[in-house]
Formats: structure tokens, sequence, C-alpha cells
């Protein structure tokens, strides 16, 4: 089993959290992958001694882990989403701020839930992501949402025109 974690380099994501979870998944034999930008910001912020297998993009994760745990906020757990896509792997949203409505799980309860997530003792909450498609890689390919996409036009009188799909249904 390889569990990944994804996360800003922000001041909110000391290193506490990460031993921790390294410590825990070590004691358990599962391989621990953290994202690689998150964690050269742990080696030059915060001293991070810790030596971690790293990934760099979607495709690696999607290839390399069977869970995820999100370290953040609901942004960062959207953030997340858009990493894993529709490949089905299940994200674990810990929250280190103050209130999160995706990243629900209390940073105090993190080895209590990835205890929980490696003896796979957890319900499923599926979500479908909706995907924009027919503007000229207007975003790259962070073309995903979890709930809602907003649409703004770029012309105060300008008309838009948009044609919704649901399962390829118009």
């Amino acid at each position: 089993m390889t569990i990944a974690v994804y996360a800003r380099s922000t001041k909110d994501n000391l290193p506490v959290y990460i031993e921790q979870l390294y410590n825990l998944l070590t004691k358990e034999k599962v391989k621990l992958i953290i994202f690689k930008e998150f964690y050269e910001f742990l080696k030059t912020e915060h001293n991070f001694k810790l030596d971690l297998n790293t990934y760099s993009n979607s495709e690696e994760l999607i290839s390399k882990a069977d869970y995820v745990i999100s370290l953040g906020g609901d942004g960062t757990m959207l953030e997340t989403v858009s990493l894993v896509r529709k490949s089905g792997i299940p994200v674990l949203g810990v929250n280190t701020g103050r209130l999160g409505f995706l990243a629900n799980v209390n940073k105090d309860d993190l080895e209590k839930a990835a205890t929980l997530l490696i003896k796979e003792k957890f319900t499923l909450d599926k979500r479908e992501l909706i995907e924009l498609s027919g503007c000229d890689n207007c975003f790259g390919d962070v073309n995903y949402a979890l709930n809602e996409f907003t649409v703004h036009k770029q012309e105060g009188g300008a008309m838009i025109h948009i044609d919704t799909y649901v399962d390829g249904v118009f």
C-alpha cells in the first residue's frame, strides 16, 4: 500500500504532521510519497531531515498511490482532487486551519484517521468531477471541478453561449 500526501507550501503545514504520518506508516509497513514541491519547502524552510519519496505531477501520483491525504484546507483539497482526477483514488482531507467543509478531519486526528485508512475502515463519500471543455486550452490540464464552474464573460455587453452535457447527453 502507498499513501501520498499533497499539501501547499505554507506555514500551516508544519513538519510535525509529516513526521507523525511517516512514523505511523513505517510501523505499519506502508509506503509514503509526498508532493515534491512541498517536500522541498519542508527541507528549505523547516530544515526537514526525513528522506522521502516524491511525486511531481498527476500522472506520477495516479501511478504510485492507493490513497491520498490532502493536508491543508478546502482549497488544498480542491487542488488534490484536480491531481487525482477521475482515477478513483480516495482522498482523505485533513484540515490544518479552523474550519473545513471538504477537508473535515481535524489535524489532531491525523494519526487516528490514517490508521483507519490503512485498515480500510472508512466510508467512501463518492463525488463526481465536472469537466470543462471547448475552449482552446483555457485552463491547461486543470479543467476539472468538484462542485461547480463559474463562467464570466470577457466583455460587458457580449453574449455567451454554453452547451451543457451530462454523461454525453445534451
